[in-house]
């Protein structure tokens, strides 16, 4: 049987995200620079059928007082599709939240312009990640493609893909939990000992907001490569070390601070062994490197330092720290606890000083999962906007460039665009 329930529970991980509106508008982008033009009535039908090939994707978000569910949408209620003439209207939807109350949860914009369109897709955090954006994006990319040759083609519902993070503790060994769980109590006290980190502090309201990005050419890319490589690192240690320089020298002296950062893990590709998650969902967890009270005498002993944390952490089990030592106390938390413990949280850690600033990884996109008839000349992903004094910075990776964003409140973009300056004057000297 094909039949689409007409809802669905939702996972620790869904409840989670929700409860992170607290600290940010939550929803990540895709943006597609292409040399072609798109068929409009072609890729609205695609994305339609997206929202029954991945269902929770037609869905709306209802938070129940003791348990929340996702809803399917009728036919009327899931347009995804805006078609725009102008970079104004673009830059409009770039900056309209996803309502994911509404739904759905996957939405598109198609901007015409005569020298190749321009499609932007963005997600609802609470269903899915930047994992599941690029999973989502693939499959309107495949139905675009299949619809081209059978404009009668319909796609089977995925009604079996498990959304959960079970389907990635089942393959972790039960005799490595212990272990799993003495690396959370660490990472703890590492990121609570003392109770102060070194961060940049950014001001203004909620909105209006603007998007802050760099996009670093092939060649430069190569470069910090080889610098990598050649210190037994990646090119994520090496973003990571001048990101941590670029804090320390835009921020005043503390001794009694810690240089520390957030960062993000794919679930998916340490565990999985397709990569892919079994349905559209959230598979990424946190890590938090922390290099002590200063960050070295130049980048190679920063990225020294950086690697050892990685090194450490990728022998031992990356990623699933908070799996064992906090989503267990948070899965039989009503949605409104949650949220609510979330923002105490939240209150708590930015005013002892402690909130790190954020940089996570979005990964590379591969080319031939975003083609519409051709391959895009530039794809770069959008983090979610986070709400000062929180600053969070998007790294992802096309082809051969890399690209940040950032999406801050309008009083901050000068100190992100002074901030960018400084990390990429280190990648400059790699």
């Amino acid at each position: 049987m094909n039949t689409i329930p007409s809802s669905f529970p939702a996972v620790i991980f869904d409840r989670l995200l929700d409860s992170f509106q607290a600290i940010g508008e939550m929803m990540i982008q895709l943006e597609l620079h292409l040399r072609s033009r798109v068929d409009a009535e072609r890729l609205g039908r695609a994305l339609d059928l997206a929202y029954d090939a991945e269902p929770v994707l037609g869905c709306r978000y209802v938070a129940g007082a003791w348990r929340s569910r996702w809803e399917r949408l009728a036919p009327g209620e899931r347009a995804g599709l805006r078609v725009v003439q102008d970079p104004a209207a673009f830059e409009g939807f770039k900056h309209e939240p996803i309502r994911s109350e509404r739904g759905p949860q996957l939405l598109a914009c198609l901007w015409r312009r005569d020298g190749g369109d321009r499609v932007l897709f963005k997600i609802g955090h609470r269903v899915g990640d930047t994992g599941a954006l690029k999973e989502a994006a693939a499959i309107v990319a495949d139905l675009y493609a299949k619809l081209g040759q059978d404009p009668a083609h319909v796609p089977a519902p995925n009604l079996a893909g498990e959304r959960g993070v079970g389907q990635i503790a089942r393959r972790v060994p039960f005799r490595a939990w212990p272990r799993i769980y003495l690396n959370s109590l660490r990472e703890t006290r590492s990121n609570g000992v003392p109770l102060r980190t070194r961060a940049l502090v950014l001001s203004g309201p909620h909105e209006p907001y603007a998007y802050v990005c760099r996009h670093l050419d092939r060649e430069h890319v190569a470069r910090v490569v080889t610098f990598a490589r050649a210190r037994g690192g990646t090119i994520n240690d090496v973003v990571i070390a001048a990101f941590l320089r670029a804090i320390g020298a835009l921020t005043p002296p503390d001794p009694k601070a810690r240089f520390r950062l957030m960062t993000t893990v794919d679930l998916r590709r340490w565990y999985l062994p397709s990569g892919r998650g079994g349905a559209v969902c959230n598979l990424s967890a946190f890590e938090f490197p922390n290099v002590g009270v200063d960050v070295g005498a130049g980048l190679a002993e920063t990225l020294a330092r950086v690697t050892a944390f990685s090194r450490a952490r990728k022998a031992s089990w990356i990623g699933l720290n908070g799996v064992a030592g906090t989503l267990p106390g948070l899965i039989f938390l009503p949605p409104a606890w949650l949220n609510a413990l979330m923002r105490a949280i939240s209150r708590f850690t930015l005013g002892t000083g402690n909130a790190p600033n954020t940089l996570t990884n979005l990964g590379p996109i591969e080319p031939e999962a975003v083609r519409f008839d051709t391959v895009p000349e530039r794809a770069f992903l959008l983090a979610p906007p986070m709400y000062a004094p929180i600053l969070g910075v998007g790294l992802s990776g096309y082809q051969g460039e890399l690209s940040l964003s950032a999406a801050v409140s309008i009083e901050s973009v000068a100190t992100v665009e002074r901030f960018f300056e400084p990390v990429v004057r280190e990648l400059d000297a790699a």
